[in-house]
């Protein structure tokens, strides 16, 4: 918390989107669902106003991931789409394979196999491609 108080006293918005999904991880892990989400929105209205693609995207995921563990699938299943076409679109390709796999999984919970099957082929592909590359760089 000592942290947050400098980034907002000096100004440093990104610092401070990145502190709030910091502890938004650090809640879920102590499985307090409710805090974890709360910090993970105010990290997302900090990272829109400055146009913090990347960080943006990493926040929606983890919405994903609590409402995931929530059993709240649809919700799950929007914010991880968010995250995808986000990571798509600056090109993340790393983020881009971990939204997908993400997808998978929910669309596994969903009863969803074919699509489930999709998006974690596709998930497993970018990663690969992935590793081959900077394994050559």
């Amino acid at each position: 918390m000592q942290a947050l108080a400098i980034q907002q006293e000096i100004g440093d918005r990104r610092g401070e989107g990145a502190t709030f999904n910091t502890l938004g991880i650090i809640c879920d892990r102590l499985e307090d669902y409710d805090k974890a989400q709360h910090c993970y929105e105010q990290a997302l209205t900090i990272l829109q106003e400055i146009n913090d693609r990347q960080g943006e995207g990493a926040t929606l995921n983890n919405l994903g991931i609590i409402f995931d563990g929530q059993e709240d699938l649809d919700k799950a299943q929007h914010y991880h789409k968010q995250s995808l076409t986000i990571f798509q679109e600056i090109g993340d390709q790393q983020r881009e394979g971990l939204a997908l796999s993400n997808l998978g999984i929910i669309a596994f919970k969903q009863g969803e196999n074919a699509q489930a099957e999709r998006y974690c082929k596709q998930g497993l592909t970018i990663y690969l491609l992935f590793i081959v590359v900077e394994d050559f760089v």
